[in-house]
């Protein structure tokens, strides 16, 4: 900490004198460096909303491309049916009646009314599920129905069947439930050994010998499309047509639904709204940012910035683009995407639903891969990522603030050298000020003595 004086022998505020100094030979240099760490920072916020915006829009121009390259298929089915169709892309345009005769249910068993806290009786259970089986032993004394519900589900090797006991008024019921839907996934019950108590919770399909009452049966889902029958253990068929699957929700028996498959327009057409759109936002923030006023004399963060005049001039380049050879659609005006004199996009909806009816083929040419979307994706390439042009500026920029930190620091410690030096000088003045009052004091009472 730097001692403080205030002029003791000379009177006068050194103390003062030393800070105002001080302050003046810092004003300068901090105020540059000042200046120097705005403009950085101010540049540097706005290269990552052009980043942003311009990610945004080579982000909507994939999107674009994909819709191009796999125009989306979408199926038509009225509402209410008992069934809903997904069309992938390999989905040919087609139409097709369907019926659901039966959806798929998974098997349920179930015991008569029993005693919760009394034991059924033991030995060794085993059940079987689609073919694959597995034992439950139940010891003596451990046979209430509680407690073997809970040995079934606990079975390491039980291959999908699960067990439950409802607490009814007149008792308790087991049952059984197969997880797996489809004909082929049924249920057995046998018991074997002990003291032949477990016969009741038997299940074969005999009903003569059967403890276990089958309450809902194993049953495929089954349909009809164009007359022929289809089976599924669930209640989805892949692959009906190429491309095309059916997923049903309830039966309609006797019930033919006409369906169609046809070209998703709606989603194409989004993708070109979007693009407009992310285009446009990257347009109005380029020009903000590089804007210049000379009324006022304030210009845009950018403006003057050679990445922002390149990224300028990519905007306006990527939508000069032409057609298929062959193709009457040579311009994306005819797609209904139109510009105005500022470079702002529009999209008519109606004049690209024309289009693309009448020429599917030539939109594709002029919106896809080596259209507006490659296009656009191109020219942003070189200006985003890693490597582009924009984080070397923003390197830059980092550097500039990193030599404006290291000035600062620079900067503080040469004035404390001034400072100490000050300190130094206007000590000694201050010294040398009070011997000489001294001396003037002494002088004047060797005069006063003598009588001048």
């Amino acid at each position: 900490m730097a001692t403080t004086f205030a002029g003791i022998g000379s009177g006068l505020d050194l103390e003062s004198m030393v800070t105002q100094l001080v302050q003046a030979e810092r004003q300068g240099p901090i105020q540059r460096i000042n200046r120097v760490e705005a403009r950085a920072n101010q540049e540097n916020k706005a290269f990552d909303a052009v980043n942003s915006s311009m990610s945004a829009l080579q982000n909507a121009a994939k999107a674009l491309e994909d819709a191009v390259a796999g125009r989306a298929m979408k199926a038509v089915v009225p509402e209410g049916a008992a069934f809903s169709i997904t069309a992938g892309a390999s989905a040919a345009e087609s139409t097709f009646d369907v019926e659901v005769e039966a959806i798929a249910g998974a098997q349920k068993l179930r015991s008569t009314a029993l005693d919760a806290e009394t034991s059924l009786g033991n030995g060794t259970l085993t059940l079987s599920l689609g073919g694959e089986s597995f034992d439950v032993a139940v010891a003596a004394g451990e046979g209430t129905p509680a407690e073997i519900a809970r040995a079934i589900n606990d079975a390491g090797d039980n291959p999908g069947i699960r067990a439950s006991v409802i607490n009814g008024s007149n008792g308790a019921y087991l049952v059984l439930a197969a997880e797996e839907t489809g004909a082929a996934n049924t249920m057995t019950v046998t018991a074997s050994g002990g003291d032949g108590g477990l016969a009741a919770l038997q299940y074969t399909g005999d009903p003569v010998t059967d403890g276990l009452e089958q309450i809902a049966a194993a049953r495929d889902a089954v349909i009809h499309v164009d007359g022929v029958q289809l089976n599924s253990a669930t209640n989805s068929f892949v692959d009906v047509l190429d491309g095309v699957s059916i997923d049903v929700s309830s039966a309609a028996p006797g019930e033919t639904v006409a369906t169609m498959v046809t070209r998703d327009d709606d989603a194409l057409a989004g993708a070109v709204a979007a693009f407009v759109k992310a285009y446009n936002d990257s347009r109005e923030l380029m020009a903000g940012q590089t804007r210049y006023n000379p009324e006022s004399g304030s210009a845009g963060p950018l403006q003057g910035d050679a990445a922002a005049r390149g990224l300028t001039s990519a905007l306006r380049d990527m939508r000069n683009v032409t057609g298929a050879e062959g193709s009457e659609l040579q311009a994306l005006v005819q797609l209904g995407i139109s510009s105005d004199t500022s470079g702002k996009l529009s999209f008519d909806r109606s004049a690209f639903d024309t289009a693309l009816a009448d020429d599917p083929e030539g939109v594709a040419a002029l919106l896809g891969g080596q259209g507006l979307a490659g296009r656009a994706d191109s020219r942003l390439s070189g200006y985003l990522g890693s490597d582009g042009l924009i984080a070397s500026r923003k390197e830059a920029l980092d550097s500039r603030l990193e030599r404006a930190s290291s000035d600062r620091e620079a900067l503080d410690r040469r004035l404390e050298q001034v400072e100490r030096r000050l300190r130094s000088q206007f000590a000694a003045l201050d010294t040398l000020m009070a011997q000489m009052q001294q001396d003037s004091n002494f002088l004047a009472q060797q005069l006063g003595s003598t009588g001048f």
